[in-house]
């Protein structure tokens, strides 16, 4: 933590997730330490590694209460049947009842000129999701970015069109 200042929030959908057991963690986001650091606020054990080395080595089996993943499937040039693949991975290391929580860019909201930046289509996360074998999918949106989100909103018909029309939305 930097002096003075408060610590950065990098995991505001933890309030929204409902693990089984909040025993075991593991951070494949690639974040430095940070995000580790706030599950360990939540989870008895917390593990951070390389993305690069769990796709090669592969997880143990039923491990894991909650594996966070921020961006590091959603790279443009990462073949789809290749992130199902690691999505499955991921699902035969949580345990029953686990959660896995990805966060990436929404290219939809990304200005043209700069569509060269990674992210995934909520569409297309959810069918990815969906044949690595998960079932329930919950989405938010976040107003704001992950380390300073303004509002997490569920993506769902009528949270999404009410905080639309609220005054909270930020604007520009």
């Amino acid at each position: 933590m930097t002096e003075g200042k408060p610590p950065v929030a990098q995991a505001p959908w933890l309030w929204f997730v409902e693990p089984s057991s909040r025993d075991r963690a593991l951070d494949l986001s690639g974040s430095g330490g940070g995000l580790a650091d706030e599950l360990a606020g939540h989870f008895s054990e917390v593990e951070v590694e390389a993305p690069g080395r769990v796709q090669r080595d592969g997880l143990p089996e039923s491990t894991f209460d909650c594996i966070v993943v921020h961006d590091t499937l959603s790279h443009p040039d990462r073949p789809g049947a290749e992130v199902v693949e690691i999505l499955g991975g991921l699902r035969r290391a949580l345990r029953p009842g686990g959660v896995v929580a990805l966060a990436s860019v929404n290219p939809h909201f990304i200005p043209s000129w700069f569509r060269n930046r990674d992210g995934v289509s909520p569409r297309t996360c959810a069918r990815r999701l969906t044949r690595a074998g998960f079932g329930a999918v919950c989405r938010f949106y976040l107003d704001g970015s992950l380390e300073q989100p303004g509002a997490v909103v569920p993506d769902t018909g009528p949270p999404a069109v009410a905080y639309e029309g609220s005054p909270n939305l930020r604007k520009g």
